[in-house]
């Protein structure tokens, strides 16, 4: 019988919802005419009440109706029975094992009230005897104490009890410093959800002892059993809360499954990323106090910036200028365009590139690279390392961007070797797969953190629409939206200045200035960018026959759009190496080679014909 049926054979009347019914609830008395204020999930028949606030599963509103559960229902009862004396023997042993209550208490940080309001617990080897003082084999069998191949699970464990009300619904056993066993053939189930009950602010994290811990430190915790396990039947026990904090383990598996929960619980839901130590590998909450030495208001940090304050006092914004003024800005290397945008790109913001296809993004963005990651601009005696920079190359492979990167260094120093290079960009790293959903950006960064030291300051997207596909959203307008304001999260988050080019709409001819409004597919790259840089090539002429001078085929635009800066509409001049494949700016001393790089093209020389050419002349420049 279907909740939908039995409900009707007791005389409730209901209301079609989405997924669900409305009807009168029978805990509060409820007399609405139209509908009610209890609502029944179709297919489980999970419940709440939202005008009471009562909520649990449908063996609970059957009990509440005074009907004997059918026999399902009554084989769960029977499964409830034998786990309330599981508990309670292993909770009397528990007290008979100091390393396992040093464990609990030292490794973990539990409390012994903790620990007793929970009723963790020991299980014996001689559980499955003691049991069968009082029940018989078949009984401990359907209660899932068995494995597969007929041996006890739960020997030498920590046993983990999960309650609804005062209802024993699961348990769990853990091995010290070990993996967790569930009872066979039982469903999975959110722990601690009753901790939710009449709390605005909640928090879930991955693992039962980590719920724990919080609840000690004085958070309304619950845990999912595995970072991947939030089940959809959960979002009821969420239905009261304004914010639901996810703290998953910082890992992988945590990131992913954190993201899910987030997608899961909508708006309300919002994830608080532990800090990771350099030395290693991944952070939970149990480890985020006691292994790494934070406290409740280094937690507290965390939690308000994940609750997102959107009031500031005026102190606390002179307090940000005169951090911003503090530092260094990121100069990119062309000295118009660094003046432009003087003090230069701070942490946090998102530059966006503007170009049509052919105009020359991604000379620009690997001409960053070369400036920033080889070559300090402005400062001819450092070979690097320079500043620590992040690639995530959608569309060139690493060996494409690599071949780039090595023709740049030899139009600056022709005769440079394999291994100086390697020196010049040893604080660079590319990752060249074509699909890098937001949550694998994360962990490159801290992949990024472990191998080279230190975090990255520099990310380069390239690019936006290549990117904006990883997003499930329905059109390629909300896509791109997306992407941008995840750029943006990333960049404040990880306090690293985000580069990404963004191909233009068909708008306007080539080689035409280009409009803030020509970006294709949003608008929100002009809302949520710190700074816009259009790229053209002004003699990029419709006719490609067309003689143009040397000077004309290599001139290079960059435009202002949009500064934080100031100096909107300032342009900035550059000249492209056809064969060096770099972008430099206008009357620099390199201009004498891309002169005569052009002069090659025109006799169709091969790259080694002209590299030869450098390395003839270079005592000359």
């Amino acid at each position: 019988m279907t909740p939908e049926d039995y409900l009707h054979s007791k005389g409730f009347k209901l209301r079609n919802a989405p997924g669900e019914f409305q009807t009168q609830c029978p805990f509060c008395g409820d007399k609405a005419r139209h509908g009610g204020h209890l609502y029944v999930n179709r297919e489980h028949g999970a419940f709440m009440c939202h005008r009471c606030q009562e909520k649990g599963s449908f063996f609970t509103l059957q009990t509440k109706l005074g009907d004997i559960p059918e026999q399902r229902q009554r084989d769960i009862a029977a499964k409830w029975r034998v786990w309330a004396d599981l508990v309670e023997i292993s909770q009397d042993y528990l007290i008979e094992q100091p390393e396992v209550l040093e464990y609990l208490r030292v490794e973990r940080g539990l409390t012994g009230k903790t620990i007793g309001k929970y009723r963790l617990g020991y299980a014996p080897k001689d559980l499955i005897d003691q049991l069968l003082e009082t029940w018989e084999l078949s009984d401990l069998k359907n209660a899932g104490l068995f494995s597969e191949s007929g041996y006890p699970l739960f020997w030498d464990r920590i046993m983990i009890p999960y309650y609804e009300r005062s209802h024993v619904v699961t348990v769990r056993g853990k091995q010290v410093g070990g993996n967790v066993l569930q009872a066979k053939d039982t469903s999975i189930h959110l722990f601690g959800a009753d901790n939710l009950r009449g709390h605005r602010e909640v928090f879930v994290c991955e693992g039962e002892l980590d719920a724990l811990f919080l609840d000690q430190m004085g958070y309304a915790a619950c845990a999912a059993p595995g970072a991947g396990s939030f089940q959809d039947l959960w979002k009821m026990w969420f239905e009261d809360a304004t914010r639901v904090f996810v703290v998953f383990d910082s890992d992988d598996a945590g990131r992913k499954g954190a993201y899910r929960v987030q997608q899961m619980l909508g708006k309300k839901a919002c994830n608080i990323e532990l800090p990771v130590p350099h030395h290693e590998k991944s952070t939970d909450v149990t480890e985020f106090f006691l292994r790494d030495g934070n406290t409740k208001e280094h937690f507290e940090v965390l939690v308000s910036e994940a609750r997102g304050a959107r009031l500031y006092t005026y102190e606390t914004m002179l307090r940000e200028r005169d951090e911003l003024h503090a530092k260094h800005g990121l100069q990119l290397g062309w000295v118009d365009l660094d003046y432009a945008i003087h003090p230069g790109l701070l942490p946090g913001q998102v530059v966006t590139v503007l170009a049509k296809t052919g105009a020359g993004k991604t000379a620009f963005l690997t001409q960053v690279i070369h400036n920033v990651s080889s070559w300090q601009p402005y400062d001819k005696s450092t070979t690097g390392p320079g500043l620590p920079i992040m690639v995530l190359s959608l569309e060139q492979t690493k060996a494409e961007i690599g071949e780039r990167l090595e023709r740049i260094g030899h139009l600056y120093n022709p005769w440079a070797t394999e291994k100086e290079m390697s020196a010049w960009h040893s604080n660079l790293r590319v990752n060249d797969e074509n699909r890098v959903p937001p949550d694998d950006v994360r962990s490159l960064i801290d992949e990024y953190t472990d191998d080279v030291g230190m975090a990255p300051e520099i990310m380069i997207v390239d690019y936006l629409g290549y990117w904006a596909r990883s997003f499930k959203s329905k059109s390629k307008y909300e896509q791109v939206s997306d992407a941008v304001m995840e750029l943006k999260h990333l960049a404040k988050k990880h306090n690293v200045v985000v580069i990404a080019p963004h191909q233009v709409s068909r708008a306007g001819g080539r080689g035409q200035r280009l409009e803030m409004d020509f970006a294709r597919d949003s608008g929100v790259v002009e809302e949520t960018s710190d700074f816009v840089f259009a790229l053209r090539r002004p003699f990029d002429a419709e006719n490609d026959n067309e003689p143009q001078s040397w000077q004309e085929r290599a001139d290079v635009r960059m435009e202002l759009l949009k500064s934080r800066h100031g100096n909107v509409g300032k342009e900035v001049m550059m000249m492209w190496a056809p064969y060096s494949l770099a972008l430099i700016p206008r009357g620099h001393d390199l201009e004498r080679k891309v002169k005569k790089e052009w002069g090659k093209q025109d006799v169709q020389a091969s790259y080694q014909d002209v590299l030869s050419m450098h390395q003839g002349v270079i005592g000359a420049l």
